[in-house]
């Protein structure tokens, strides 16, 4: 009986850890595809997709800024602030955005400089 409490506590905590990790590994996954399809475009096309990149971050940033701002406006605290997750998920898709711009300028550099 004992065994089966442990493995029923160790189901529900190593769960969601499970599922962050498995959650990083397809990210990492899908960034090295999306790598490998910008190296195989051409200048123009990369330098479109660069721009594009550019954008969606631009958009993330004024997101961000427009979630931070709801986030610090709510005045009952930061236990009950409905914004915290939105927030929270803007800012992920900030970060990922700044990394996907920085990874095309680091390939766009490469390919000139060889």
């Amino acid at each position: 009986m004992l065994y089966l409490i442990v493995a029923i506590i160790l189901l529900i905590v190593l769960s969601p850890v499970a599922y962050i990790l498995y959650a990083e590994h397809m990210d990492r996954q899908n960034d090295r595809a999306e790598e490998l399809r910008f190296r195989a475009m051409n200048p123009a096309e990369r330098q479109e997709a660069l721009e594009a990149a550019r954008r969606d971050l631009v958009q993330a940033h004024r997101y961000l800024d427009r979630m931070y701002r709801l986030w610090r406006g709510y005045k009952w605290g930061y236990r009950h602030n409905p914004y915290f997750g939105r927030y929270a998920v803007a800012g992920r898709e900030h970060s990922r955005a700044h990394a996907r711009v920085k990874r095309f300028e680091r390939i766009v550099a490469e390919s000139t400089a060889s």
